[in-house]
């Protein structure tokens, strides 16, 4: 009887990944971010949604560039977004337009090997729809 307690208690469910559900952030959040200058914010959206309006002091990297860009040496990366790469264990905020492609992002980074990345729900529009400050 206790080897099948012992059998039955046992864990059996996989311990979550870094890139869960859960690695989110709020409006709060990302304006605490806007005010203190950090973390990164990296707004995958294309470059002409970025440079019609973007949450401020966020870096455009659109999707389709995350896995290339994140891959670069660090003076490249410099070069290339006129910032220091980040490093994996760095806090990575992503965001876009309503919050697909900064989850997309999110995940892709996970698997890259960066641990530390939040998307925004809602993203751009969020920032929006709450009265966020708009750089362009």
């Amino acid at each position: 009887h206790l080897l099948l307690h012992l059998t039955t208690s046992a864990p059996t469910q996989p311990q979550p990944s870094s890139t869960s559900v859960m690695a989110i952030v709020d409006f709060a959040c990302v304006g605490a971010a806007v005010s203190a200058g950090k973390p990164l914010i990296v707004d995958v959206r294309t470059e002409d949604e970025f440079a019609a309006g973007r949450i401020p002091g966020a870096v455009n990297i659109p999707l389709s560039e995350v896995e290339f860009a994140f891959s670069l040496p660090e003076k490249k990366f410099m070069d290339s977004h006129g910032i220091s790469k980040p490093g994996t264990g760095d806090l990575i905020i992503t965001s876009c337009k309503v919050g697909g492609r900064a989850a997309k992002m999110r995940d892709k980074l996970g698997q890259m090997g960066y641990t530390n990345v939040q998307a925004y729900p809602g993203s751009f529009s969020d920032w929006l729809a709450k009265g966020g400050l708009v750089e362009k």
